[in-house]
């Protein structure tokens, strides 16, 4: 079952990535084009990282508060991704200009951003998610909405238990 599932979804993907190049060559626009498109694109959306300082201030890590602690791990955890998929995004838009090389890993970042997939690179710092990349940007920008007014705000009457990174940390906080 699991090498028939491998080889549709290498077939699938083969499909997928022969139509994008037939629909953008009809569209008037090149590949990188689109690609700048979708990279800019997200990044005038990402929000800056997280200020960490001003984040342990408002929240300090005490034992009688131990969600103050899953917070800073959770803020920590976003800060990273959002770094890798800003360098990444930075790295796509100046590799089209050609100010810098297109590695192996940067390609495979483009072939991704075209596919509508979320790139390996960010897989390995991400929350798990199966979503295709414009539906993972926007829970992505959700989540860090939530941190966001979680930081603000202080810890909000309701969690949004999906929204965490490592959702165990926060069941234990709250134990």
């Amino acid at each position: 079952m699991t090498s028939a599932i491998g080889l549709t979804d290498g077939m699938l993907a083969t499909a997928l990535s022969l139509q994008e190049a037939a629909a953008a060559g009809g569209s008037g626009k090149s590949q990188d084009d689109i690609l700048n498109e979708i990279a800019g694109g997200i990044l005038t959306r990402l929000p800056g990282n997280f200020d960490m300082d001003g984040a342990a201030k408002k929240h300090p890590i005490k034992y009688e508060d131990s969600m103050n602690t899953v917070l800073q791990q959770e803020l920590l955890r976003y800060n990273r991704l959002l770094s890798v998929v800003r360098t990444c995004l930075i790295n796509v838009g100046k590799a089209i200009k050609g100010e810098v090389p297109l590695s192996v890993e940067l390609e495979a970042v483009c072939t991704s951003l075209f596919l509508n997939q979320v790139p390996e690179l960010w897989h390995k710092v991400a929350f798990p998610s199966l979503k295709p990349l414009a539906s993972w940007i926007l829970d992505f920008l959700e989540r860090l909405r939530f941190m966001q007014s979680w930081v603000d705000n202080g810890a909000p009457e309701n969690f949004w238990l999906s929204g965490f990174f490592f959702t165990q940390s926060f069941l234990t906080g709250a134990r």
